[in-house]
């Protein structure tokens, strides 16, 4: 705890009288949805309770008896008497009671009373008999034989201020708080056992002689202040308080929340980690006390205080850190309640909540600005059961009384998922339990920009505009107007970076001429410029990837051609960097000629084969060539691509013909050819054209008409021939006349 400096106040002395028992009507009023039941009735000044893991409850009363209620049941005989022994009247009395942390292992009741004689205040230790383990038990008792003194030495001078309550930890250890015995500056000296909360072991390393432990060994290691000299000084875990009448134990973190009653000003709680002084005499809650001249003025401050009035009209009761069981059950507070720590002021009633914020404790409103419940007078002790419900020791009304929450609406959803702005949401909130219809509300922050939330059906929905995280509180009520409450958070992201090529294909190409493609991307929330390169596949000779502003573009002049798969990538300029690819598939063309073979021709037989017929991407300027070999005699290759003739000699000939486009080396091809050249019908190999050897048409009937017909064979074959010549004339001159003005018609 954090050391402050106390504002200077006037003191005034005031006994606190916690045993004045009242016979009216007990009235509390608390907020929307907690109810109120009486466990059990017909105890005689009921002062503490504890229960026992099995949900079987163990009251102690005040004159010096321990009761057992079983489901709710009071058995006439108590578990223990010992009223001969207990000093009652005023604050004194049997005071404090505590179950083992490792019951039913260690079968110990342990009880914090004022002794009639010697007049002393005493720890002690029963062993509890009967069946341990069974909830439905009432065989239990306290052994009056089994007494074991732990402390028996505590002073009581006074009738008040004799503290009174006896916690176990979270260490398992023994918790023990005493007042000042009316005496204000003892509370500064820690050897005297009095003003302090004490620490000590109740294991079985401690010593026992003679049903008296020595006080030595029940020292626990950790203590401040456990290498003093003094033993009493060795078991003091915090000190400077007035009257610690009541504390509890954080169940999650294991301080201690006191209430320390005040004198003539203020009420203060406290919390105690190990080793504070909380100062008194010289501070009282946050102002100066009455007695500056024995120590404390760097104490401890309260973690909360609150001013006593008059006559008197305040005295604090350390409450319970609440820690219910799963919610929603029959009983159990909502969520959150986790962790607050509830307490009531004996005379004014008021029974107050302090929640942990983040940075302090805070009040938590109720049904007026101030109190979270009124109607809470002599109520003595204060603890969680097991079933997540609060009980409290009503010693005015001489009962115990059960605080639980109702089953009005519970809210089921825990956490809402995160949105993306211009995107839309809906989600849906959930409950049960109550009274339907419900209403849902926003009681307090706001949804994120965008978002609204349907009053009956619960679904926040919309479309978020602005990133950001927005904590608000959702609130459900039902047809009884009973209320639940949970706080969200929702975190609206930006919208996600994206990046896409969305050029979706390239042109054609042809080799030795420039090629430009351009390539363009598209993103959201993306940082420029965009850079662009080729990443995997192949890109043709003579082609490069660059950029072009936040443009790609594919370049330059292919020496090569083919089809081509490549892939693209793109990348923007985040820390991180946005990446896209894409595959393009890239044709470079070139001429190619369709013929592949030749046929056989024919000694003296007009031949005739256009290769440029079909060929693939032709240019307008092609240039046709015999790069290799040698043509037949009597055949040639036009310019145009027309290779014709009529061969004169038989034989094979080989060759290779090129085309070409003029001024552009790079787009052309070449065909090597076989022509195989045959002999005319009847004639020798190798021989040329002559008009005899077997060329003639001869019929000879033996009549004298051989000369005539050969005559009239031969005019026949002559017109044959002059109508072949000018039919082959006449085509080329129009192939001729197609092939140099085709790219005009």
């Amino acid at each position: 705890m954090k050391l402050l400096t106390k504002k200077v106040f006037s003191v005034f002395s005031i006994t606190l009288f916690l045993l004045l028992i009242i016979s009216s009507a007990f009235a509390g009023v608390l907020p929307a949805g907690f109810t109120e039941s009486n466990v059990v009735t017909g105890l005689t000044s009921p002062i503490g309770m504890a229960f026992l893991p099995d949900g079987r409850i163990l009251v102690i009363e005040q004159a010096g008896r321990a009761r057992l209620v079983v489901n709710g049941v009071l058995r006439t005989a108590p578990m223990l008497d010992i009223t001969a022994d207990v000093l009652d009247g005023g604050e004194q009395g049997l005071l404090g009671l505590a179950i083992d942390p490792d019951y039913p292992t260690r079968p110990y009741a342990y009880l914090y009373y004022n002794n009639t004689t010697p007049n002393l205040q005493y720890v002690v230790r029963y062993t509890v008999t009967g069946t341990l383990n069974n909830s439905s038990s009432t065989d239990l008792n306290l052994d009056a034989a089994s007494r074991v003194y732990l402390l028996n030495d505590i002073p009581n001078n006074a009738t008040n201020h004799n503290g009174g309550t006896l916690r176990f930890g979270t260490d398992k250890r023994l918790y023990i708080s005493m007042g000042d015995d009316a005496n204000s500056c003892d509370a500064q000296n820690r050897t005297l056992l009095k003003g302090a909360i004490f620490r000590i072991k109740v294991d079985d390393t401690i010593v026992i002689n003679s049903n008296i432990a020595d006080k030595a060994s029940l020292v626990p290691s950790g203590n401040p202040w456990a290498a003093a000299v003094n033993v009493n000084e060795r078991l003091v875990f915090a000190y400077g308080l007035r009257n610690p009448f009541r504390f509890n134990v954080h169940p999650d973190t294991g301080a201690l929340f006191i209430g320390d009653v005040g004198s003539g000003t203020r009420e203060e709680v406290d919390i105690a980690t190990g080793s504070e002084n909380f100062g008194w005499p010289y501070w009282e809650g946050n102002v100066t006390g009455p007695n500056t001249g024995c120590g404390g003025g760097s104490g401890t401050m309260p973690i909360y205080d609150y001013t006593r009035g008059t006559n008197p009209s305040a005295s604090v009761i350390g409450g319970v850190v609440y820690k219910g069981v799963s919610f929603p059950n029959d009983a159990s507070f909502p969520p959150e309640f986790n962790g607050n720590f509830f307490f009531n002021d004996y005379y004014s009633g008021n029974l107050r909540v302090l929640r942990w914020n983040g940075s302090s404790w805070n009040l938590v409103s109720g049904v007026d600005a101030t109190n979270f419940g009124t109607g809470y007078s002599y109520v003595s002790d204060w603890t969680v059961g097991p079933d997540g419900a609060i009980y409290y020791v009503y010693q005015g009304g001489s009962r115990i009384v059960r605080i639980a929450y109702s089953q009005g609406p519970a809210i089921l959803t825990t956490s809402l998922p995160d949105g993306t702005v211009s995107a839309a949401y809906n989600q849906t909130i959930t409950a049960t339990g109550g009274t339907q219809p419900y209403t849902w509300s926003v009681s307090n922050g706001a949804l994120p920009a965008g978002l609204s939330l349907n009053a009956t059906t619960g679904i926040i929905s919309g479309t978020p505009t602005t990133n950001g995280t927005s904590t608000f509180t959702i609130q459900v009520t039902d047809a009884n107007s009973l209320t639940n409450s949970r706080q969200f958070s929702i975190t609206i992201n930006p919208q996600p970076a994206t990046l896409s090529i969305i050029t979706s294909s390239i042109s054609s190409g042809t080799i030795g001429y420039a090629y430009n493609a351009a390539l363009q991307a598209a993103g959201q929330n993306t940082v420029l410029p965009y850079t662009w390169s080729f990443q995997s596949g192949a890109l043709p000779n003579g082609l490069t990837v660059s950029n072009s502003g936040n443009d790609g573009v594919i370049s330059g002049t292919p020496t090569e051609s083919g089809i081509f798969n490549l892939t693209i990538r793109v990348q923007d300029s985040a820390a991180t960097p946005n990446v896209a690819t894409r595959n393009f598939t890239l044709t470079i063309n070139k001429v190619q000629i369709a013929v592949n073979s030749l046929s056989d021709a024919t000694v003296g037989a007009a031949y005739f084969v256009d290769l440029s017929a079909g060929a693939v991407n032709l240019p307008a300027q092609a240039v046709w060539e015999v790069v290799n070999g040698t043509l037949p005699p009597g055949m040639l290759l036009e310019a145009i691509g027309h290779f014709e003739g009529t061969p004169t000699q038989a034989g094979t000939y080989s060759f290779t013909i090129r085309v070409s486009e003029t001024g552009n080396s790079l787009n052309s091809d070449s065909r090597a050819y076989t022509l195989t050249v045959n002999n005319s019908s009847g004639g020798d190999s190798g021989s040329n054209i002559s008009g005899g050897g077997g060329c003639g048409f001869v019929k000879d009937d033996g009549k004298g008409q051989g000369a005539k017909g050969e005559g009239l064979a031969l005019m026949i074959m002559l017109i044959i021939t002059l109508t072949i010549v000018y039919l082959i004339r006449s085509s080329k001159i129009i192939w001729r006349f197609y092939y140099e003005n085709k790219n005009k018609l």
